[in-house]
């Protein structure tokens, strides 16, 4: 009876952490959606998959952990795992995230513009060839 219940809170734990991995992944593709801007067909196909993938990772952890027995407690842990990431660690995380991606856009604006004086300079100057003496008759 022991290894039965232990087992059930092992597979609790293992739900909770896989609720919080998961929202982890979800909030790095997040991130990636605020650095690069993309249109509604690419976000719909990044949620689909994402949740094809979190759909494969939960069958396998149940199949591995719970010999693929599905208990309320398993969906039930999930949900609790998600839900205390995303109101405690999610709203830091995107905090900084933010501020992260707001720095990499200023210094991509800014080699940007370093790039394009560059180029400005070099079609400035003139191209030195072998001029007159170089030729050969």
């Amino acid at each position: 009876m022991y290894e039965f219940i232990s087992g059930q809170w092992n597979m609790m734990i293992i739900s909770l952490l896989l609720g919080t991995s998961m929202s982890f992944i979800y909030d790095l593709i997040r991130c990636f959606r605020r650095l690069v801007s993309h249109n509604n067909f690419f976000i719909a196909l990044s949620d689909l998959v994402f949740w094809l993938f979190g759909a494969c990772v939960t069958i396998a952890c149940i199949n591995r952990y719970n010999y693929g027995s599905l208990r309320w407690y398993v969906l039930f842990g999930m949900f609790l795992g998600f839900l205390v990431y995303h109101y405690t660690v999610s709203r830091v995380f995107m905090f900084v995230a933010d501020y992260v991606i707001a720095f990499i856009r200023k210094i991509c604006k800014k080699c940007k513009v370093l790039l394009k004086k560059i180029n400005k300079w070099g079609k400035m100057c003139p191209k030195k060839g072998p001029g007159k003496a170089g030729r050969i008759p």
